[in-house]
């Protein structure tokens, strides 16, 4: 169960939250790119809440294990609402199980846009903040531990818009007048050990003086 897959999924509107926690269920559309990731399907879901589904702020607090999906139209998930722009379109019906809650609501620090992460059973249990939900690589939560322990605040995943184009940044570091953002490389420089662990120090003993880098 530890290691189990988890998708923190949106829950956008207060009709989203009363299908996610009354009736049981969280819609995927078949084209969505999170499908075509090597972890899909979820073994578990967790909303992240926005305020229009009536939170007070961005949170994830309710979970539910995923116990089936099947593949549904939108005219079969919401047979009482008319054809709009999106008839005919095609989603995977997560069936969930029983809805738990965590002990401490996971807010994020800044508004969050990103609609999924993945995550895996026991990092859920144990995240003490948004940013401890993340699972990409064990070499970003290694520099992720470095800046905590530093009490330097960053943004993991952060999406970021520039020339027109999408991207998603390892980690942002928000100072004033600029700024920074923070990649870790790939895998390739990271098999040599010692390269790693270099730059791993060499990230821990940043310092943001007085608000500038």
């Amino acid at each position: 169960m530890p290691h189990e897959r988890v998708l923190v999924a949106i829950v956008k509107t207060r009709a989203d939250l009363q299908y996610f926690s009354e009736q049981q269920w969280y819609r995927v559309p078949v084209d969505a790119s999170i499908t075509e990731d090597a972890r899909w399907p979820p073994q578990w879901v967790a909303g992240f809440e926005t305020m229009q589904a009536g939170a007070s702020t961005q949170q994830v607090l309710r979970f539910a294990r995923v116990m089936g999906l099947e593949t549904k139209s939108r005219e079969e998930l919401f047979p009482d609402v008319g054809p709009g722009i999106r008839a005919g379109k095609m989603y995977y019906r997560l069936r969930l199980g029983e809805v738990e809650s965590l002990r401490t609501p996971l807010v994020p620090r800044r508004p969050r846009r990103m609609p999924f992460i993945w995550t895996s059973f026991s990092k859920l249990l144990a995240a003490q903040e948004f940013n401890d939900l993340f699972d990409d690589s064990p070499y970003e939560d290694a520099l992720w531990r470095a800046f905590k322990e530093q009490s330097i605040e960053a943004e993991r995943q952060w999406p970021f818009q520039a020339n027109e184009r999408g991207y998603v940044l390892d980690f942002a570091l928000f100072c004033r007048g600029r700024s920074i953002d923070v990649e870790v490389d790939g895998r390739p420089h990271h098999n040599v050990e010692a390269r790693a662990s270099a730059t791993l120090r060499g990230i821990a003993n940043w310092r943001c003086l007085g608000g500038q880098w």
